[in-house]
């Protein structure tokens, strides 16, 4: 019943504002002309539309340029950057010493002067949407504009302007806290919480992620659970508007509202409770432009999985994840896009992941950057070059459209989703899982807790892990780490052709033994019906055996090997030495096959030891490393043990049987018992003993 007021209070709030929207709009500001161009761009950035009052197009534009002047002005305001207009008509001089040769021409311009032309192109179009997204991305990207001179601060809102917000009736996203009191109207304010003790320390930072916010075109206001409780409890923050029973875990709550949208518009920040302002930053931004969809071009793909694996003193710079909607507007109907909301909240939780959707045929793209893979191989031991399998591709790329394709930075290989059928491009968890099995950098840095989330990740399609280890604390240092990084991708990349080369030998296995299964049958004159059957049957093939790269840095995590169980040679790591671990066997490797330790400054004996651990019918060496065992993970042993196939079963079993022997052993007894003290029926029981009751 509540819920139900609640959205009927959101549905006459949305009619109310409906109705008031003609009276909120502004009128334009008066054209520049050649008097005033100059001194007006003396400040702030300023987005021009040159345009004649006779230009079809200018007059088809006029709406979409007011509109966006009055979603974006007040916003504007705050991050000094302005829509203007010059009549070209009445200001032809100014029109053209700026060189405008058709109408309407947008340009963008500074203090400087003219910077660059309004992109038609890379996902860019004339709408109030994309102007507005094109006037927050040129403020960030302003070398002159400081984040910390903002002097926007978070936004008190009531119950109305919650209510509005939940109705996606606003033009901006908002990022709201929520707050278990109901006295703070201001972030300086100090506020006595009960049971909060992240409270005030979360004000400083909340007004941190309101000035990093800001220039993103992100707004960010609070909310006072205590003053509000009703809506608080339907959003689902109970705790925060009366003090529960047991107040432990109480403190700020975070979501994310998106505008224009009547519905899933509210993402719950449902991470670990943190004061990194980054991680409040990356989940706003990544969930309000995957919201979007922005537009995906094919020319993309080969920026993206040639990127160099370089190493920052903040870590890997390449590690974002591409997925992209592909389609074809032919044949696509509105069904196919449902799925696309489901998604955004559980990919926004992948970090470093970005949605986008494209009308375009990638897979020409995909094709060449596959190509371009093998271009990039060292050379067999032969010192042939190693060509391309055209037939893994297709294999590993068949799908139809409407469907999914994955792109890692760095990565050369694409990954498409293999959706057949409207029930599988539908199927949320099936999506889900091929997403989360691809998710994961390229290359990763890793400290103790991703060391062992690694190693319990899908062993059954990653088997082995290559561990790099870097030292980032100086410039030196840092250089010889990104080319010792790059050492091992290039070893991985080797050894991911011999993979692929041994998924395709398996598979021409099987099609062999398939023929001289079929061949057989009729050298037996067996039925028609029977020899079709195995003719027809499918040969499966097994995309495992993959391999997880990663690094640490010695200079921040003195006691990782220790922690980790690798210290058990003594052997003191350095920079360049690699260890490839055994994920399923939780076994590690430091030397290479002739024994010498393993260094991706020799990475053809690193490509070598991993495929002779890894692939051992695809090479001739043998490893005389047998490796160390690392310490013991009692929460790894319990999951690995319960993860043996049909384990429930056998326990069941097992204790079934236990229990009968016990109580038929013990029903035994009972009787040769009863008939060992009364075994002669015609004796009467003992008399009882002095002092005993008797009946």
């Amino acid at each position: 019943m509540k819920l139900l007021t609640l959205l009927y209070s959101i549905i006459l709030l949305g009619f109310s504002l409906a109705e008031n929207d003609e009276e909120n709009s502004e009128p334009l500001p008066p054209p520049l002309t050649a008097e005033n161009f100059e001194e007006t761009l003396k400040t702030g950035l300023h987005i021009v539309e040159f345009f004649s009052p006779y230009c079809s197009h200018c007059k088809q534009l006029a709406p979409i340029w007011k509109d966006t002047w009055n979603a974006f002005h007040k916003e504007g305001e705050s991050l000094n950057i302005t829509f203007s207009q010059v009549d070209c008509i009445a200001s032809g001089d100014l029109c053209s010493k700026e060189e405008i040769t058709s109408y309407p021409t947008i340009k963008l311009y500074s203090k400087n002067g003219f910077i660059k032309d309004y992109p038609d192109e890379h996902g860019y179009e004339r709408t109030k949407e994309d102007f507005i997204k094109f006037a927050r991305e040129s403020v960030f990207e302003n070398p002159d504009f400081d984040v910390l001179q903002l002097e926007g601060d978070s936004e008190y809102i009531t119950n109305l302007e919650m209510i509005s917000l939940l109705s996606g009736l606003e033009d901006l996203p908002y990022l709201v806290s929520f707050w278990p009191t109901h006295k703070l109207k201001k972030m300086t304010d100090e506020v006595e919480y009960k049971y909060c003790k992240d409270c005030e320390p979360f004000q400083e930072t909340w007004m941190k992620i309101t000035k990093e916010l800001l220039p993103k075109g992100i707004l960010t206001a609070h909310f006072n659970c205590e003053e509000y409780p009703k809506i608080c409890s339907e959003i689902g923050f109970p705790e925060l508007a009366e003090v529960p029973e047991i107040p432990a875990g109480r403190g700020p709550r975070i979501a994310l509202f998106l505008p224009d949208k009547d519905h899933n518009n509210l993402f719950v920040y449902r991470k670990k409770f943190t004061h990194v302002v980054e991680d409040y930053v990356d989940f706003a931004i990544r969930t309000y432009k995957n919201s979007m969809l922005p537009t995906f071009s094919p020319s993309r793909i080969f920026e993206i999985i040639s990127k160099d694996n370089k190493l920052e003193h903040n870590g890997a710079t390449n590690n974002k994840v591409h997925v992209v909607f592909a389609y074809n507007k032919e044949t696509v109907v509105d069904e196919d896009f449902h799925i696309l909301e489901y998604l955004i909240e559980p990919l926004s939780l992948i970090p470093n992941l970005y949605l986008y959707k494209t009308e375009d045929d990638l897979m020409f793209a995909s094709r060449e950057g596959f190509r371009a893979f093998y271009n990039n191989l060292e050379t067999d031991m032969e010192g042939n070059k190693i060509e391309p399998n055209e037939e893994y591709f297709m294999m590993a790329s068949m799908t139809q459209y409407p469907t999914f394709y994955l792109f890692r930075e760095g990565d050369r290989i694409p990954h498409v989703y293999h959706g057949y059928s409207s029930t599988e491009m539908r199927d949320y968890n099936q999506i889900m899982h091929w997403v989360y099995g691809n998710s994961y950098p390229y290359v990763e840095e890793i400290d103790y807790r991703r060391f062992e989330e690694k190693m319990n990740f899908r062993n059954d399609e990653y088997s082995y892990m290559l561990l790099q280890f870097v030292d980032m604390s100086n410039d030196e240092k840092l250089r010889e780490s990104s080319e010792n990084l790059n050492n091992l991708v290039k070893a991985s990349l080797n050894h991911e052709a011999k993979r692929i080369e041994a998924i395709m030998k398996e598979i021409d296995r099987k099609r062999d033994k398939k023929v001289h299964l079929v061949q057989k049958l009729k050298d037996q004159n067996a039925e028609i019906k029977k020899i079709n059957a195995v003719r027809n049957s499918e040969i499966t093939h097994e995309n495992n055996k993959k391999t997880l790269i990663t690094y640490i840095d010695l200079s921040k995590h003195d006691y990782f090997t220790i922690n980790t169980g690798l210290d058990r040679t003594n052997h003191q790591f350095e920079i360049g030495d690699v260890v490839i671990l055994d994920k399923k066997r939780r076994k590690y490797y430091t030397l290479d096959i002739t024994g010498e330790q393993l260094t991706s400054k020799n990475k053809d004996m690193v490509e070598k030891t991993l495929t002779a651990l890894n692939l051992p019918k695809m090479t001739e060496f043998k490893l005389l490393d047998k490796g160390h065992y690392l310490k013991s993970n009692v929460n790894y042993d319990i999951n690995y043990f319960l993860s043996i196939p049909h384990i429930h079963w056998y326990i069941a079993c097992v204790a079934f049987v236990v229990i009968t022997v016990y109580f038929k052993n013990k029903s035994t007894v009972v009787k040769r018992y009863s008939r060992g003290r009364y075994s002669n029926l015609n004796q009467a029981p003992p008399s009882p003993r002095k002092g005993e009751f008797q009946d």
